[in-house]
């Protein structure tokens, strides 16, 4: 996935924020169960994606967003997969970039100074698989996405655990750690993701940070990670709901004060 543009571009254009009640508002709308209560420290962020085309570059090259990518898996026309996670409240939120060529990035949340970040990515998975199943190769595959290929080494699949579903949705959380491979030094990276089975995509937000700084920030990656939810939705039934309630169906992240 390409570079995203970053919330505060994207709620000025939207024109607001989401809080905590917003959110669960949109959530009810959706007719999706409500947040549980934010950590102090923790802002949330709630975005469907998908039912959009990968950015097409020189019409030679098509770099996919999560969007197109989740699209591909088997969403259907009208479908979007609804995200919402937590994220410690002074990290950056970006979000998929479009323009008239397409829709490349994803959605993430990063602290760029410190090296930590919270990103969505997918792989396609048909329905009647399941995550808890596939070989090291997927997982890798899976995590490592928004990495450029040669930038990376040595992936470990440290930890596999089956977590309540979401919904009927299979839930699996996972440890993981990677080598990213600088102009520098070798840099481990070391963190925690769950992946949810969404529709025939497997649906992943992995929360990382470099081994130096990972007994520090566990708990913080944890509270993120296993705070991910992702459902098939339709937007007619957010547009009715907001609809209902006065406010408008497309969220953003909430903004900083």
């Amino acid at each position: 996935f390409a570079q995203t543009k970053s919330a505060d571009a994207a709620g000025l254009a939207m024109g607001y924020g989401v809080s905590e009640k917003a959110v669960n508002e949109q959530l009810v709308a959706y007719g999706l169960p409500q947040m549980d209560k934010i950590p102090s420290g923790f802002r949330p962020l709630i975005m469907p994606v998908g039912g959009t085309v990968g950015a097409n570059i020189d019409g030679s090259k098509v770099i996919e967003s999560i969007g197109s990518a989740l699209t591909k898996g088997g969403l259907k026309r009208g479908e979007k997969v609804l995200l919402n996670f937590v994220y410690p409240s002074a990290w950056i939120i970006s979000v998929p970039t479009s323009t008239g060529n397409g829709e490349s990035g994803t959605v993430s949340a990063n602290n760029y100074g410190k090296g930590d970040s919270a990103v969505v990515s997918s792989l396609p998975l048909a329905a009647d698989d399941d995550i808890e199943s596939q070989d090291k190769t997927y997982f890798q595959d899976l995590m490592t996405q928004a990495v450029p290929k040669n930038l990376w080494q040595n992936f470990k699949l440290v930890k596999k655990t089956a977590a309540d579903e979401q919904g009927g949705q299979e839930v699996v959380d996972i440890e993981y750690r990677y080598d990213l491979i600088t102009s520098g030094p070798i840099v481990g990276r070391h963190g925690f993701a769950r992946l949810v089975h969404t529709g025939g995509n497997a649906v992943a937000l992995g929360v990382t940070t470099s081994d130096t700084r990972f007994k520090g920030q566990k708990d913080g990656l944890l509270t993120a990670s296993k705070s991910f939810r992702s459902n098939k939705v339709k937007a007619e039934f957010a547009a009715a709901g907001a609809k209902a309630s006065g406010k408008k169906p497309e969220p953003v992240a909430e903004e900083e004060e």
